[in-house]
């Protein structure tokens, strides 16, 4: 009976879909992520949300931005989506410096696991797998053996290339009645609504409507009586450093940051006084 136990329990986890999850072993060292459905939805949920690299992100292979969803694949994973720096520096193009990541992740109260899609990048290898968190109001911490990197929450995070997978995922509030559609500023998600956008400033000064911010080209500071798009005003990634100087001589930590300030830019960098 001892034998016949032992090969109905894998058919079991193949049939339950818990196979791919790590490398629990039936009886012994069982993944808590895998193996407690109750502690994962409990502690799973705290972690959804956007998360993003801080000013100081660890040498080698690390997270860029990392976005835990309410979307259900299982009964005990979610999906996720990654922007991942490997680390890795070229002298010619194209290097796989950053790549795109999705997958599952599944997490008990201490630990998380990261399971990559079929077909990914064979170099998100190097940050899929078991970590050990720490989570609190505004930072989530994730380390294991030669690795540690804390991650700063943010409203939302996005890939330039993956805007609209990437958003979506999300859940988040666009405020548009109808269609949305999404766009990254600095990782940070921007809604479109179906309209375009209505035309704003030029020699009658137009403004937009509350919630909205008046979109110039970037560089048109001395274009007299300019004209614009009026759109949404951008949630941010404060922690995102890529500095702009704005047409009134104040220099932003990013773009996003410029445009939620309704800051028309100038150029990319920091003022010089």
């Amino acid at each position: 009976m001892k034998n016949a136990a032992r090969s109905i329990a894998p058919l079991l986890f193949t049939a339950l879909g818990l196979a791919s999850f790590g490398t629990a072993s039936v009886g012994c060292n069982v993944d808590e992520t895998v193996a407690d459905e109750a502690d994962l939805t409990a502690a799973g949920k705290k972690l959804i949300g956007a998360h993003v690299a801080t000013a100081t992100p660890p040498s080698g292979a690390h997270f860029v931005g990392l976005v835990l969803s309410s979307t259900s694949v299982t009964s005990n994973a979610n999906r996720f989506a990654a922007e991942i720096d490997t680390g890795i520096r070229c002298i010619t193009t194209p290097c796989p410096s950053i790549i795109h990541v999705t997958g599952r992740f599944t997490a008990g109260s201490k630990t998380i696991t990261l399971v990559a899609d079929p077909g990914q990048d064979g170099l998100a290898s190097k940050l899929m797998g078991k970590f050990d968190y720490k989570r609190t109001s505004t930072k989530v911490t994730l380390s294991r053996t030669g690795f540690k990197q804390i991650l700063a929450n943010a409203d939302s995070f996005c890939s330039d290339d993956t805007a609209e997978e990437d958003c979506s995922l999300q859940a988040l509030d666009s405020s548009c009645p109808d269609t949305v559609k999404w766009s990254c500023a600095d990782h940070a998600c921007v809604a479109a609504c179906d309209d375009p956008g209505k035309f704003c400033g030029g020699i009658a000064g137009i403004a937009c409507p509350p919630g909205l911010f008046c979109r110039h080209l970037d560089g048109t500071c001395n274009v007299a009586d300019g004209g614009g798009t009026c759109m949404p005003i951008p949630k941010c990634n404060p922690t995102y450093m890529d500095p702009v100087c704005s047409c009134d001589g104040t220099t932003y930590a990013n773009g996003c940051m410029a445009s939620a300030a309704d800051a028309q830019i100038d150029h990319v960098g920091a003022c010089t006084p």
